[in-house]
């Protein structure tokens, strides 16, 4: 039985914006490619604590309300798959904001392409304006390929430490337009990683995270049309909502040489083998449908062409899991852990889906799908010394019905195979890695997807 949520009401979170801008000397070589032009070297920091999400059907944009929120500290240690330490961020003093979207700034970019049509300087207390839309003045020309990649870093290492460095040739190599990362731990650390890597829009990432320190994050080279982090609070309409491990966030382009957006959203879903940590997947796997019922629905800031990423830790093929429906809450959650009200209706009635998957797929809940996609041998495994597919790319449905009429080809890059290149696989850059690149960089392989829309 499937069940989908209400529409969402107005809500409170936590809003907090900030812009960076630094001059960045352009030192990429040249690349032979005519896939994409790169980015110009500035970069506009897209860093928030909580933005808010347009109920459905409701307006996109509207002015911000603020008061003030107070949390006491706590911490909790989360015995997971990844030996994962959970600890709740003191959001004391921290402004509140009722509002509907992104709350940032953006600094105009212009690429070899032109001016950028879709930036525009958002602050704190103004009222956003919506971009990328076709009266903006984008092309109807045919639209160029866009490289996406998901991939769980396992934290961005010390500049100029072994693992930093892999990263950047790993990021080097493939030259995506867009990176979505899981286990952003150091905010600073990512960003010299993005300046290494020649990414100059970003990091879409939350500066709090309710449980522990690893975060989301969305770094890129094409210019943000929106940037949003969804907390559970405004998920579930409940204030008091606490069920995310680390909160998602959405990052929404205009596809160069075309009026058509794209939204990327990240998540890390809860790694573990209690059933406390079975339970918490579920519940964020229910979180994540209604981010894609929100995006689904239009009228808002994200596109109805979206792509749900990230380490989902558990595998497509797997589920439900006993017992299934969830009627109650388990034994062993953080103190902290809070569920919305409107999860803890469905687990009083027909019950929570202990399957994932179930949430991200049935289209009452968005109808996503998942993109095959494997290394050159022909393993799906996402994660390293493991034979588990845990890293997803999944589509809406609308852009599956455009990936029919486009292209899209997948890889799961694995270094170790690079002598399999020989006329195999996405198109890389520059020289070869060595095969231990992967491994010393993370415990995970990036999942690479070339979407090329109609």
């Amino acid at each position: 039985m499937s069940t989908a949520l209400t529409t969402p009401r107005a809500r409170d979170g936590r809003a907090r914006a900030c812009c960076e801008l630094d001059a960045r000397v352009d030192d990429e070589p040249a690349r032979s490619d005519t896939r994409r032009s790169p980015a110009p070297r500035s970069r506009a920091a897209w860093i928030a604590a909580a933005l808010l999400l347009p109920a459905l059907g409701g307006a996109c944009h509207q002015p911000l309300h603020t008061d003030t929120f107070t949390s006491d500290a706590t911490s909790e240690t989360d015995a997971t798959a990844t030996s994962e330490t959970d600890a709740t961020a003191t959001g004391a003093g921290t402004t509140i904001a009722e509002s509907t979207d992104a709350v940032t700034s953006a600094a105009t970019s212009e690429d070899s392409r032109g001016p950028d049509p879709t930036a525009a300087d958002v602050g704190a207390g103004t009222e956003a304006t919506e971009t990328g839309s076709e009266s903006d003045g984008c092309s109807d020309d045919a639209p160029q390929t866009i490289r996406v990649v998901t991939w769980n870093i396992a934290e961005v290492g010390e500049p100029g430490s072994a693992s930093f460095e892999a990263a950047r040739a790993i990021l080097g190599r493939l030259e995506a337009d867009v990176v979505a990362l899981n286990e952003i731990a150091d905010v600073n650390h990512l960003e010299a990683l993005m300046s290494a890597a020649g990414y100059s829009e970003g990091p879409v990432v939350a500066i709090e995270n309710p449980f522990g320190d690893l975060r989301n994050a969305i770094i890129s080279r094409l210019p943000l049309d929106d940037a949003t982090v969804h907390l559970a609070a405004a998920l579930s309409g409940d204030p008091e909502a606490e069920d995310v491990t680390r909160p998602f966030v959405a990052a929404t382009f205009t596809v160069p040489g075309s009026c058509a957006q794209l939204t990327v959203i990240a998540a890390h879903f809860k790694a573990g083998w209690e059933p406390a940590d079975a339970f918490r997947r579920a519940v964020e796997a229910a979180r994540m449908g209604q981010v894609g019922q929100l995006a689904g629905a239009g009228g808002g800031p994200m596109s109805t062409r979206y792509l749900l990423v990230g380490d989902f830790n558990e595998e497509v093929d797997e589920g439900p899991h006993e017992p299934d429906p969830l009627l109650e809450l388990p034994a062993g959650l953080p103190a902290t852990f809070s569920l919305g009200d409107d999860l803890a209706a469905l687990l009083a009635g027909p019950g929570l889906r202990n399957h994932p998957f179930f949430y991200l797929e049935e289209p009452a809940w968005g109808g996503a799908a998942a993109l095959d996609a494997q290394q050159l041998d022909g393993d799906a495994s996402t994660r390293i010394g493991s034979s588990r597919r845990i890293d997803y790319l999944m589509a809406s449905p609308s852009l599956l019905v455009d990936l029919e009429a486009g292209a899209l080809v997948t890889e799961v890059y694995n270094p170790e195979h690079e002598a399999l290149e020989m006329g195999q696989g996405l198109p890389k850059y520059g020289a070869p890695l060595a095969p231990d690149t992967g491994a010393l960089a993370s415990d995970h392989h990036p999942v690479v997807a070339d979407i090329t829309l109609p």
